[in-house]
C-alpha cells in the first residue's frame, strides 16, 4: 500500500527519494518508500514489488497525465464525452461488480456492460447494451426491421452464441432527445451454441475460459442512412469451473 503526494507539493524544504517534497502531517510517520509522487513518470508503487525499485505497475495501463484534470475518468488526459458516457452509464447504480466498456461517436454513447466480469459454467449472464445522446439535438436511429439490438459471445474469434435469431421484416424507429438513452439486455445462458445456433439438440455448456461478449445495434437491421450508428462495443468475461 502507498500513499500519493501530487507533485505540485514539491518545495525545497525536505527532501525524499531525490525530490524536495514537503510532507502533510498525517504522513509523517509513512516510511518514504511507501510514499508515491505523482506524476512520477507514470509509474505506480504498487503491486508484487511495492516499496521496492521494480515497482512498475502504470496507471490505466500507460503513463500518468503531467496533469491530473478532475473529471478524467479513463485517464487519457482530457475531459470529452467518454468520460461522460462512463460517468452518465453509472448515474446513481449502486455499488456492483458490473463488467464494462463504452464507445462516444458523434456524441453518441454506446455503453455495453455484463453483470459480473467472472461467471460459473451454468450461471446466466445478463448482458446490457444501452445507447445514449450526448447531444443538445434530437437523434434519429432508424431500421428495415422490428428487431433494433445484436448480441453475441465469442471465444478466439468464433462466435459461440447470438441473439436475436429471428427479426421481422417491418421498419421501425425510435428518437432519443439531449441525454436521453435507449437499453437494451438479454441473458446468456453460458451455452456454446456449436456452429449450429438454430439446432439446439447439440448445444454444449460454454468450458471454462476467457470469451469476449458484444452489444451492438443490430448491423443488417439499421438503415443504409443509419449504418455510421453501428458502434459494437465489448467485455471481456471468464467461465470457471
Amino acid at each position: 500500500m502507498f500513499r500519493v503526494i501530487p507533485s505540485h507539493h514539491l518545495i525545497a524544504s525536505h527532501h525524499l527519494n531525490e525530490n524536495k517534497v514537503r510532507i502533510p502531517p498525517h504522513l509523517l510517520n509513512v516510511a518514504p518508500e511507501k510514499i508515491l509522487i505523482v506524476p512520477n513518470g507514470g509509474i505506480i508503487n504498487m503491486g508484487a514489488y511495492d516499496g521496492t525499485a521494480e515497482a512498475s505497475k502504470s496507471y490505466f495501463g500507460k503513463p500518468l497525465c503531467e496533469t491530473i484534470v478532475a473529471g478524467d475518468i479513463n485517464g487519457d488526459c482530457k475531459v470529452d464525452f467518454s468520460d461522460f458516457a462512463i460517468l452518465a452509464a453509472h448515474w446513481l447504480q449502486p455499488g456492483s461488480t458490473i463488467n464494462s466498456n463504452s464507445a462516444v461517436k458523434d456524441g453518441i454513447a454506446y455503453y455495453m456492460q455484463t453483470d459480473k466480469p467472472r461467471y460459473h459454467q451454468g450461471d446466466n449472464g445478463r448482458m446490457v447494451y444501452t445507447v445514449r445522446n450526448l447531444g443538445t439535438e434530437s437523434v434519429l436511429f432508424r431500421f428495415n426491421d422490428q428487431v433494433q439490438h445484436y448480441f453475441e459471445v465469442t471465444s478466439s474469434g468464433k462466435v459461440i452464441w447470438f441473439v436475436p435469431k429471428f427479426g421481422e421484416p417491418l421498419e421501425s424507429s425510435f428518437v432519443l432527445g439531449p441525454n436521453d438513452f435507449k437499453e437494451y439486455s438479454t441473458v446468456w445462458n453460458m451455452i456454446d451454441e456449436n456452429g449450429t445456433p438454430f439446432v439446439p439438440s447439440d448445444d454444449l455448456p460454454a468450458i471454462p475460459g476467457t470469451y469476449k461478449a458484444t452489444g451492438s445495434l443490430h448491423p443488417i437491421s439499421l438503415s443504409p442512412e443509419d449504418q455510421d450508428k453501428y458502434v459494437p462495443v465489448s467485455v471481456q468475461i471468464q467461465v470457471v469451473p
